[in-house]
């Protein structure tokens, strides 16, 4: 009997170590982009470009170009971040892998033209979510009031940045210039 005790202060002793996360993310990177985030022993170059801003009454909306490279295997990634800044209380940034880019364009087109005849209920929230969180949305809590259109990260409890239609357009105007501009670089 005395074996058997010993034999499980051992394995007591032992399990820690094995179960020792050496990881400092908490989470896997939701994009290629914060991928290389976790690269180590290796040389990790980042570019940007700025693309624009959308101002807001509820704050601004900063587009980037962004390009990222491992040194010593040559892996790129290419895609833009999206910075929103509401009224300076915070500051919240995503990044979108550029095979998402023309997903959202669309997206963004689509919610532009949103009128009450896509649904005979009261209300509605029609969005668009990218794998980071990046989410974009037309909305109304009522039939008679006005469809409103928001900007948001998903899961921060931050409130969305609220837009106009042409504010609406004009973010999307900005993601197509970031497409032209990553179509010059992006590895076909």
């Amino acid at each position: 009997m005395v074996k058997t005790h010993l034999h499980f202060r051992a394995l007591a002793f032992i399990s820690p170590a094995t179960a020792q996360d050496t990881n400092a993310y908490a989470y896997p990177p939701a994009t290629r982009l914060e991928s290389f985030v976790t690269n180590t022993d290796t040389i990790v170059i980042r570019g940007s470009a700025d693309i624009g801003v959308v101002l807001a009454n509820t704050g601004t909306i900063a587009l980037k170009c962004r390009e990222v490279s491992d040194a010593g295997s040559g892996r790129k990634e290419v895609g833009i971040s999206v910075d929103l800044n509401h009224n300076q209380q915070s500051k919240e940034s995503r990044y979108i892998d550029y095979d998402e880019l023309e997903p959202l364009i669309n997206a963004l087109t689509y919610l532009n033209k949103v009128d009450w005849s896509i649904t005979s209920l009261n209300s509605f929230d029609a969005a668009i979510t990218t794998r980071s969180g990046f989410r974009a949305s037309a909305f109304s809590s009522k039939r008679s009031s006005a469809i409103e259109f928001g900007v948001r990260t998903a899961g921060t409890g931050n409130p969305a940045i609220l837009l106009s239609r042409d504010q609406m357009a004009e973010f999307r105007g900005l993601l197509e210039q970031a497409r032209t501009k990553l179509d010059s670089i992006h590895p076909k």
